[in-house]
């Protein structure tokens, strides 16, 4: 069961989703990334290279909190992925990290 999560003043929290691969974006400043929802179905967006990091070995890129589960969460996407038809995904949680 999913529930509604909110931070501070009653606003969305960030937290970092992580992905599968980088590649190229179409402007200097673009990412192509690519990750997977709870249903193991992959989907990639092009996002600000600002709002993707790093860190031992891994790449995340930032996205809000909607709701958490205990095994998956609802995240809504920078932009829109290409294979999905949708910004808001369930994702599960071991690939989240609080930001």
């Amino acid at each position: 069961m999913l529930s509604l999560v909110n931070g501070k003043e009653g606003k969305n929290m960030q937290i970092w989703l992580r992905c599968n691969r980088a590649g190229e974006g179409m402007f200097p400043n673009e990412i192509g990334v690519e990750s997977e929802n709870s249903s193991r179905q992959k989907f990639s967006l092009f996002a600000d290279e600002r709002i993707i990091k790093k860190e031992n070995g891994e790449l995340y890129l930032k996205v809000f909190l909607l709701e958490r589960g205990d095994k998956e969460s609802a995240v809504l996407l920078p932009s829109d992925p290409y294979e999905i038809n949708s910004r808001i995904v369930v994702v599960p949680n071991t690939l989240l990290k609080d930001v």
